[in-house]
């Protein structure tokens, strides 16, 4: 390995990033193009979110505003049951709901009084069957949302509305605002625990009691329960989610330039410690290995289950670099240096996008542990020898005089002097 094939890898890397950018840019267009085409077809088979309001009651002939009458009890009971359907890359939350409501007026005055209940079904396109009116106990012959009822002095009246219907994503009971609730009790039951509340809707509020084991028709129960409270919350039950095979491939695509540069970082030291002879071209296959793996994931999501998607994809990518590398380098270098690389940064690393709240835990750890492992291998590495072009260099010396050699009689007879050499005052002396 020296400079000019590192710039060559890295090179490499990069076309890579930019092949995994696309291809997360045409998952999230087709993400929202199946959330707006598809989604329009599942509200009409199964409604939209629907939203349930407490009825109104006033004395006849008085007006709806001039003489509203207080409901003194409520009793609500809901069965929703959870369904998802799929609609290529979009889980869509749906729901089937039994609604059942008895409502009590009572006539504390001297006289009789008629009463009107007005009850409003959820807006939805979806279709209500077993529609239901009673009266004190008796059923009417038709179904009406405006019942009139004369209650005697001093008794109650008890008007009940029932039906089932469908929906999607939530399901909300709209208490009156300004005015005070005196006495209702909602019992709600649905058959899976991924329920969830919105935390970000002031006008909700959670229930007061909830079972966390299911009962013997396998539904959980929820009870809110609230007595003589003015400006009462509404109730409103988040239905569970499932993964989003597009959102979560989308986010495994713009990672997977994270898990590539790893995998070289380990593969090029794997190279200059062991003096495995790979090309660039090595590395070029390798990367597109990777990349087949995102690619199955992407369209094999839309008619696969994700979790066997996902673990099919990472098997045929890891078979492509194991045999890659075994026929160019050996089996010890496809087996154990690109396989066990690969099941950790390309599947250990992508698979941490399905432990929610712990994905960016268990890649900082992942990480940390590499850079540890790195450390060690590369300890005593000579980089200089290695990759002399990085290798820095001091300030150039200046160039030596040339050497001439001296003959050793020209040096006796120069160290002797001769007589012009001599002083005028020895001349003669012996």
């Amino acid at each position: 390995m020296n400079f000019k094939k590192l710039v060559a890898v890295t090179m490499i890397w990069a076309l890579a990033t930019m092949a995994w950018l696309f291809l997360g840019y045409t998952v999230a267009r087709r993400t929202s193009d199946t959330r707006t085409r598809l989604g329009e077809d599942v509200a009409k088979s199964s409604g939209s979110p629907q939203t349930q309001r407490e009825p109104v009651a006033y004395v006849a002939g008085a007006g709806k505003s001039a003489a509203t009458v207080p409901i003194a009890r409520s009793e609500v009971a809901v069965d929703l049951r959870a369904e998802h359907r799929k609609r290529g890359l979009q889980w869509f939350s749906a729901y089937k709901v039994a609604f059942r409501g008895s409502y009590t007026m009572v006539n504390d005055g001297p006289v009789p009084q008629r009463y009107v209940v007005e009850f409003e079904p959820p807006a939805s396109t979806a279709e209500f069957s077993d529609q239901r009116v009673t009266v004190n106990g008796e059923p009417l012959a038709e179904w009406t949302t405006r019942v009139e009822t004369t209650v005697p002095a001093g008794e109650s009246a008890v008007v009940g509305f029932s039906y089932a219907s469908a929906g999607t994503e939530r399901w909300r009971y709209d208490l009156p605002a300004g005015t005070m609730v005196r006495d209702l009790a909602l019992k709600l039951r649905i058959n899976s625990p991924g329920y969830d509340f919105d935390p970000d809707d002031p006008t909700a509020g959670p229930p007061d009691e909830r079972s966390m084991t299911p009962d013997a028709d396998g539904m959980y129960e929820l009870v809110w329960n609230k007595k003589l409270v003015s400006n009462a919350r509404d109730i409103l039950i988040l239905m569970p989610e499932r993964e989003q095979p597009g959102e979560l491939v989308r986010a495994i695509c713009r990672f997977a330039p994270v898990c590539l540069f790893f995998f070289f970082v380990i593969m090029v030291t794997i190279q200059i410690i062991k003096g495995l002879r790979l090309h660039p071209m090595h590395y070029l296959f390798l990367s597109a290995a990777f990349f087949a793996f995102h690619l199955l994931l992407a369209y094999m999501v839309d008619h696969v289950e994700l979790h066997r998607s996902f673990w099919i994809s990472a098997a045929v990518s890891v078979a492509l670099s194991v045999m890659y590398l075994w026929m160019a380098a050996g089996a010890k270098a496809g087996i154990v240096y690109a396989g066990l690389s690969q099941l950790v940064y390309l599947v250990l690393f992508s698979y941490a996008f399905f432990l929610k709240g712990f994905t960016g835990l268990t890649i900082t750890v992942a990480s940390v542990v590499t850079l540890a492992v790195l450390m060690v291998l590369t300890a005593k590495v000579q980089w200089g020898r290695t990759l002399p072009e990085l290798e820095p260099r001091g300030p150039k010396q200046p160039p030596e005089p040339p050497w001439v050699p001296i003959r050793v009689a020209d040096s006796a007879s120069a160290q002797q002097p001769s007589p012009q050499d001599e002083p005028p005052g020895f001349v003669g002396e012996s």
